[in-house]
């Protein structure tokens, strides 16, 4: 089974950021009035919600890997993935694997998602001081006592091929989910 890495260019940016929107629209965390001032109304909502969330860094840029907290009505924790969220590239020595940096993937072809890599992520969140005190004890409390297992993504889940450029002047290709998607988590009780 061969699995493609979608190269990482404007137009997958546009659709990427168009199901980000959309998932932002469907919980109700954006607004959205269909007139001349809608689309640049979106864009300033869209921006003010990723600064909220800290997503935004100093440079008004989102870097990679980034997520957000979607609302939650039962205590769970669901991530919606904002920006590529790209695979170690480091291995569990610390050593940097070599190029192209895919996922691990089982005999089916799924992606396996490492429980440690999600719980970094929430860690994330837990450490983001943009967030409210209640979304970052949530994600404290999720990093520091949940068992998390390896998630396992579909086959034909599409991945994206980001270039990264390395200090000695060559480049390094990582796979990274696309922004768009969402993780949820069950906390057990």
């Amino acid at each position: 089974m061969t699995e493609t890495m979608i190269p990482f260019t404007e137009n997958v940016l546009r659709q990427m950021l168009t199901r980000v929107l959309d998932e932002l629209l469907a919980h109700d965390l954006l607004e959205f009035d269909q007139d001349e001032a809608g689309d640049e109304q979106i864009g300033d909502q869209f921006m003010e919600l990723l600064r909220a969330q800290g997503l935004v860094d100093d440079h008004n840029g989102l870097p990679m890997g980034r997520c957000l907290v979607l609302p939650s009505q039962d205590g769970d924790l669901s991530l919606l993935l904002v920006t590529p969220c790209p695979v170690d590239q480091y291995d569990e020595n610390l050593r940097r694997k070599p190029s192209p940096v895919r996922f691990d993937r089982n005999s089916c072809g799924e992606i396996i998602l490492p429980g440690q890599w999600l719980l970094t992520k929430v860690e994330e969140l837990a450490n983001n001081p943009a967030l409210g005190e209640e979304q970052r004890m949530a994600a404290l409390r999720f990093s520091r006592v949940a068992m998390v297992r390896d998630l396992v993504l579909p086959a034909e889940m599409q991945t994206l091929a980001l270039s990264v450029p390395n200090p000695d002047g060559t480049t390094t290709v990582l796979e990274a989910l696309p922004g768009g998607y969402i993780l949820h988590m069950t906390v057990a009780g």
